[in-house]
Parts: C-alpha cells; sequence; structure tokens
C-alpha cells in the first residue's frame, strides 16, 4: 500500500514539475523581454518605508547560451617572455622585466593566483603592467578627491571625468582592452567594465584637495557574449555572493569544511582585471584570464524575466532589501573538490542591493558611523544570485556542500 500511495504522490509532482519547465525561454528571447519591459522603474511599500527602485535590467544579446567549463590561460607567449627575461630587473625586492610595446615603455610582473610573484614562466598565471606616470612609485596622487563610485550605465563613457585630465571612460577601457589583446595575442579575448571608481571627479561636489585625478576600473572577461561575473563559493573578498553574517568559531569551521569547492572556481581559474589610468598613456593594470576549457552544453533555457523579478519582489516584502543598485545576468563558476584546475561556468543572475539581515540594523549603523565606506565596501552591500533557470534567490550565509557545487542543469530536452 505504501508503494502505491508513493507511486501517486510521483505522479501528482511529474504535472507540478512540467509546469515549472514549460515556460523556459532562450536566452535571445529573455533579452527580447528585458528590451521591451525597459527600465526596472517602480516603488514598493516595505517594512523600512519606501524602496525606490530605476535601473537597467542587463542581459546579453546573444542567441545562445552554452554551458562551459573554464580554465586559467597563461599570458603572453615564450618568445615574449624570452624577451622579458632579458630585461629583467629588480625594485624593492622584486623581479620586474620592461617590455616596450608599441615603442611604449612598460614595467611587468609575473604573478601566481594568490601564491606571489614568480620569474618562471610556466608558474605565471596572472601579470600586472605598468606605464607612463605609473612606472615604479611615480603615481603621487592616490588621495585624489571627491571620490565618485559609478556603474558603466551611469556614465557617458565618451566623456571624462578626471580632475587635470582629459581621458574618457571608453578611451580608458580601450587602453585596457589593447593590453589584453597584446598580453593574449590572437585569442581574441573581450572584457568590460564593471565597476569604475572616479578619484578626483568634476562630476561631484565635495572635498577638492587639488590632486590630479584618475580611474580605478574593475573589469569582466566576456565570453560567448556572456560576461563573467564571478564564482559562487566559501570565499570572501570580490567573489562573495553572500549576505553579511557574525563570524564565530562555527562558521569559521564551516569554511574551512566547504574550502574545497573554491579551489577550482576561486583560486586556480580568478578573472582578475583591474586597472588604474590618468590618461592613455599613464596607466597600470593587473590581469588573470580564463580560456574555454570544454563546452558541456551548447544552449540551455532560462526562467522568464517576470519569474525572476517575482522572486525578487518577494524579498523586497520582507524589508530586508534596502537598495537596489543592478541586475543582470552572466556566468557564474562553480567547482566540486575534484576539480581543482578549472571550473563550470553556468547562466546566473546576480542582485547589487543593501541588504540587511533581522537584527543587523544596528551593525549597518555603527559601521557607516565609524568608516568612510563606498557603495561596495558598505557592510549591508551584497551580491545576491538567482538561480537563472528557476528565477529563485540564494539568500547565503554560510552556505554548504549543495550551495557550492556544480548544480545539475535543465537541458532543451528536458522541456520537450
Amino acid at each position: 500500500m505504501k508503494k502505491i500511495f508513493a507511486a501517486l504522490c510521483t505522479l501528482l509532482l511529474v504535472p507540478t514539475m512540467a509546469s515549472a519547465n514549460s515556460d523556459l525561454v532562450s536566452i535571445a528571447e529573455l533579452h527580447r523581454q528585458t528590451v521591451e519591459r525597459g527600465r526596472w522603474t517602480k516603488t514598493y511599500d516595505t517594512p523600512n518605508g519606501e524602496l525606490n527602485v530605476d535601473i537597467p535590467i542587463l542581459v546579453p544579446d546573444v542567441e545562445k547560451c552554452p554551458v562551459i567549463t573554464v580554465e586559467n590561460d597563461r599570458p603572453f607567449t615564450s618568445e615574449i617572455a624570452d624577451v622579458m627575461l632579458k630585461n629583467a630587473f629588480e625594485r624593492n625586492g622584486m623581479t620586474w622585466f620592461r617590455y616596450d610595446m608599441n615603442s611604449q615603455p612598460f614595467d611587468v610582473s609575473w604573478g601566481t593566483l594568490g601564491m606571489g610573484m614568480t620569474t618562471d614562466y610556466e608558474s605565471a598565471k596572472e601579470f600586472g603592467m605598468n606605464t607612463g606616470e605609473w612606472l615604479g612609485e611615480k603615481w603621487s596622487n592616490y588621495d585624489a578627491k571627491p571620490n565618485d563610485y559609478r556603474y558603466p550605465w551611469e556614465l557617458d563613457m565618451n566623456s571624462s571625468y578626471i580632475r587635470g585630465g582629459t581621458q574618457t571612460v571608453a578611451e580608458a577601457m580601450a587602453c585596457f582592452q589593447h593590453v589584453i589583446d597584446e598580453a593574449y595575442p590572437n585569442k581574441g579575448y573581450m572584457i568590460a567594465p564593471k565597476r569604475i571608481a572616479i578619484h578626483g571627479s568634476t562630476a561631484i561636489d565635495g572635498e577638492n584637495n587639488g590632486g590630479k585625478g584618475y580611474y580605478t576600473i574593475r573589469a569582466e572577461q566576456v565570453v560567448n557574449g556572456i560576461p563573467m561575473i564571478g564564482a559562487l563559493c566559501s570565499t570572501l573578498g570580490d567573489n562573495s555572493f553572500r549576505v553579511a553574517y557574525g563570524s564565530t568559531p562555527e562558521t569559521d569551521r564551516i569554511a574551512n569544511r566547504l574550502a574545497p569547492y573554491s579551489l577550482g572556481s576561486d583560486w586556480r581559474t580568478d578573472v582578475y582585471l583591474k586597472m588604474y589610468t590618468s590618461s592613455n598613456t599613464d596607466y597600470s593594470v593587473y590581469v588573470s584570464m580564463n580560456r574555454i576549457r570544454t563546452v558541456e552544453q551548447e544552449d540551455v533555457p532560462l526562467a522568464p524575466l517576470d519569474r525572476v523579478l517575482e522572486s525578487i519582489e518577494k524579498e523586497i516584502t520582507t524589508g530586508r532589501i534596502r537598495n537596489i543598485h543592478a541586475l543582470r545576468l552572466g556566468y557564474m563558476r562553480y567547482s566540486n573538490p575534484e576539480m581543482e584546475d578549472y571550473a563550470w561556468a553556468v547562466p546566473m543572475w546576480v542582485l547589487d542591493c543593501d541588504y540587511v539581515p533581522s537584527g543587523k540594523q544596528r551593525v549597518v549603523d555603527s559601521f557607516h558611523e565609524h568608516f568612510e565606506l563606498n557603495r561596495w565596501e558598505a557592510y549591508e552591500f551584497a551580491q545576491i544570485p538567482l538561480n537563472a533557470q528557476t528565477g529563485e534567490m540564494k539568500i547565503i550565509t554560510t552556505g554548504d556542500e549543495a550551495t557550492f557545487a556544480v548544480p545539475e542543469m535543465t537541458t532543451w530536452e528536458d522541456v520537450q
């Protein structure tokens, strides 16, 4: 009798599961939905007052959304590395390489993805490159004010915002892309800006200390036309996609237990793209990039836009979301413990917002009272992932093995 009852329950679940998948769409259709909708503009009543949303919803304009695996790609070629090694020199206990690119001198360093610098080309996984006013220790205007912190869509890319300079954001990105082209010849790797800090900004009022202005640009690698947003793992820092929580010995033990899920997805495949720049001939960049290792699925279906927004709006009603900065679709990297040198890249939504867990308002107030924080450093700032195929929000604190393991993906065959 129990077996018959279990079988009946299973049969009852089948229509529900089928209906949940029946409205999945292609990424091209999802992009069409976002264009048709336009900006997400709405005012919500919450237990903590009104929440005003006015942002673009960003979905890549591509035809397919493949699921891939990626691995680190060593910069330069062995021939370029040989030229650099012949021009090695020491400065402040570090080995640098002088290299001319288009008749412009650069100081270059090789890194090993969190394991220090190296002079062994076979161990090189990342690099730094400085030129012009950023060579050596020439640049001295790090404290230029006022500071402004913007997403790319909040700026006119063809305008300059730095005091004492004329470089536009688009020109800065062209210089950044040129470095990528030179460091990874004939690879066709593309990057796009993610966040832009403007030091010595001419666009806002504030303390003006007269220092020459510059940009700090954080960028992302774009693979198959889709941005590589980060890694879903237990590691903190730029790749943290968890909401704030208090650290205890128990949470530390959990983090140590889950650390193997970070090796392939974060440490070994970290995409680090950072640029300091004050003109088209004066800048410093730090770079690590990935290459496609395998294509696991040529294309996967995604949840329609309405389902994604419904999930977010449900959380808005709790009052924990205090501000919304960005909503976009991109790749998130995952790895299981045995995947030490590579990661899966799967589609995922990411919501940038201010998120205050229940009972944490005093902590937030204290941080703002004692620290001068930009919008991305604030205690309450969170990058919250949403499953791209179900729309489900992932409100993660410590997480567990299921949180960080490579997820099962629904295929087009599953929905037919």
